[in-house]
């Protein structure tokens, strides 16, 4: 329940930046605030409050907050199993005769798979986001050497300011780097359609090139 309430975004690690004319669009010192989100794994909930004088704007999909839920759930289910079915296993298990030699730890196989358990989850939590990392520069490389681009790992600050390195460690937050923006020059109508599918927003900035950006901030108004 926690993972989905309304938290303010930041950037927790960055690369790249987007070249505008003779200059260069800087993530860290000229990008607009991150909004509010909600929602894991899937954001149902944002709120931007990046521009003065201008209302608030409110993103809501109550089909992500319901495949929340059920994830959630089947989460919460599996875990409750496993001390279960723990117990259950060692009150089935038939007399073992005692060993001639007693030691101080006894582990059975339960306990050692349940160990596994844990110790896999993380690693295999690691191994899905850097897939993930490693698919998302490949489709961003395809756009050619023409195209800049800028990455970022984007999470909520309070995870950021109050989350251990030991808990949440340098590589997990580099591999959480995701493609935040696109500039293309000169684009075709197949690099324009990939990228909207990438990051589902487009910006306008020029007759001959167009900025991408992604869902974690405001869609800006079409500009020629």
């Amino acid at each position: 329940m926690l993972v989905n309430l309304p938290m303010q975004l930041v950037r927790d690690v960055t690369s790249g930046s987007i070249a505008f004319g003779e200059g260069e669009y800087t993530i860290i010192d000229e990008a607009k605030p991150l909004p509010v989100a909600a929602g894991w794994p899937e954001t149902f909930y944002r709120r931007y409050e990046d521009m003065d004088g201008v209302e608030p704007f409110v993103s809501w999909s109550t089909h992500s907050l319901i495949r929340n839920v059920g994830f959630g759930l089947t989460i919460s289910v599996a875990i409750g199993l496993v001390p279960y079915l723990l117990k259950r296993s060692k009150r089935t298990s038939t007399a073992e005769p005692e060993p001639i030699r007693k030691t101080k730890f006894r582990f059975s196989i339960s306990d050692i798979i349940l160990l596994t358990s844990i110790i896999a989850l993380p690693l295999g939590y690691y191994q899905w986001h850097r897939r993930l990392y490693e698919k998302d520069l490949q489709l961003v490389q395809a756009f050619g050497p023409d195209a800049t681009y800028a990455r970022e790992t984007i999470i909520p600050a309070l995870i950021r300011d109050w989350i251990p390195s030991q808990f949440f460690p340098v590589a997990l937050r580099g591999a959480m780097m995701r493609t935040t923006m696109v500039r293309l020059n000169d684009p075709t109508d197949a690099q324009v359609v990939a990228a909207m599918l990438m990051l589902n927003c487009v910006f306008w900035s020029s007759a001959e090139a167009i900025t991408i950006w992604s869902g974690s901030r405001r869609c800006p108004i079409a500009m020629h």
